[in-house]
């Protein structure tokens, strides 16, 4: 029985997985997706309010309206020895994300104010292998879900060299996650599902120094959510063992990590303008995981704390980005970004395949009507497979990893 609680509780462990880097979004604009996300210093309609809130005040008086969605088609594949010593390779089943964002932008004529409304997923997506695959002891199912809803208000300095703007505002988050795996001490294997949801609050902001008409400089900070999750364990596949395996309730507080960017954008044409940036994440906020279980598994008599260490690290993103204007209604855009993932390959495991990154990325623009404005974006992630070897949960392989991701955004300015 002692077997069959250490596996559950590397289960419930592995919730925080979910939070390594290709599962922060940041797809919430199809002009910012186009350009790499290298849209910190250089920005042109209200989507700024994730990228830099600061931007507010370069988009000119009146009302600024930003609204789409992403689709995010994620893949991945894992190879590895089987019992017979052969080499196999098992695929992520298939699944398409749409992730929804909004927008909102006031600046009042005539006043260095600015006002904004963001609504935006930054964190979410997940993983689904087949319930019969070599890795079910490890991971079956991860998703996570979470929606930011922040207010934020500006204002801009006049200088003698350019100007100056600032803007800052808290930020509402609302989270849930869904973990299944089986254990392999019992025929038939029983299968146990997590799942909890809870609230945190944040607070985010920027600045943006403009010299002259050629040249922007921007800088965003995101403070890190606290999350504290209520959850339940759950089991099916348990006939004969209910006393054993009881539904409980189960808890955990998870801080998911900072976020510091910077760009610098230059006019290099009257038609072209390129933007170069960094992106730091404090993913070691995610160090060490504590799980509190109500009744403990094969034990339900007794509680227990679960605790583990998860060794990531913080990691810094390069990007950079152009936007060329072909027309007076119509732009191109082209970026590129190397993201190394956040853990060393030896801790990587199913619940997400982890590979350093290279994102490549197009983009299109065109003013639909005076007040309409529709941008499209693309970007591709590849990257290297990652060699996973001396696993400390037995499990070495190799694994791939790869996304396409597709963004529609709508400007209106009133």
């Amino acid at each position: 029985m002692g077997r069959g609680l250490s596996y559950l509780g590397s289960f419930l462990l592995s919730v925080a997985v979910v939070f390594a880097g290709g599962f922060q979004l940041n797809d919430h604009s199809a002009r910012s997706v186009g350009m790499a996300f290298s849209t910190v210093a250089l920005q042109r309609d209200a989507t700024t309010l994730y990228y830099n809130p600061a931007g507010m005040a370069q988009l000119g008086a009146g009302i600024h309206l930003s609204g789409g969605s992403a689709v995010i088609l994620p893949g991945a594949k894992f190879t590895g020895i089987t019992s017979l010593n052969q080499a196999e390779t098992y695929e992520l089943q298939s699944e398409t994300f749409v992730v929804p964002h909004f927008f909102a932008v006031w600046n009042p004529q005539d006043l260095p104010l600015s006002a904004g409304i963001a609504v935006y997923a930054p964190f979410g997506l997940g993983t689904t292998w087949d319930a019969n695959w070599i890795g079910r002891h490890l991971a079956i199912k991860t998703a996570l879900q979470m929606i930011a809803v922040q207010p934020l208000l500006g204002y801009t300095f006049a200088l003698p060299t350019g100007k100056l703007s600032i803007a800052a505002g808290p930020y509402y988050a609302i989270s849930s996650v869904e973990l299944q795996r089986k254990i392999p001490t019992f025929t038939p294997e029983p299968l146990v599902k997590l799942t909890g949801d809870g609230t945190g609050i944040g607070f985010g902001g920027g600045v943006v120094y403009e010299h002259g008409q050629g040249l922007k400089v921007g800088l965003a900070y995101r403070h890190p959510v606290e999350i504290q999750y209520d959850g339940t364990v759950t089991y099916e596949n348990v006939a004969g063992l209910e006393a054993l395996f009881q539904e409980s309730d189960g808890g955990t507080t998870l801080r998911f990590p900072a976020d510091f960017r910077l760009g610098i954008a230059y006019q290099a044409t009257d038609q072209l303008w390129v933007e170069v940036g960094a992106n730091y994440v404090g993913w070691s906020s995610y160090d060490t995981l504590k799980i509190e279980i109500a009744k403990a598994p094969g034990d339900p008599g007794q509680s227990t704390t679960l605790v583990n260490p998860r060794n990531y690290k913080d990691v810094v993103a390069f990007r950079f980005g152009a936007e060329y204007q072909i027309s007076p209604r119509m732009q191109l855009r082209f970026g590129i970004t190397y993201d190394p993932m956040p853990v060393d390959p030896v801790y990587v495991e199913p619940t997400l395949p982890e590979v350093d990154r290279f994102d490549l990325s197009i983009g299109w623009g065109y003013q639909l009507s005076p007040w309409l404005h529709l941008d499209l974006g693309y970007m591709g992630i590849i990257g290297p497979q990652t060699d996973v070897v001396d696993s400390p949960v037995g499990f070495d392989g190799i694994y791939n990893a790869w996304a396409n991701i597709f963004v529609a955004t709508f400007n209106v300015s009133l």
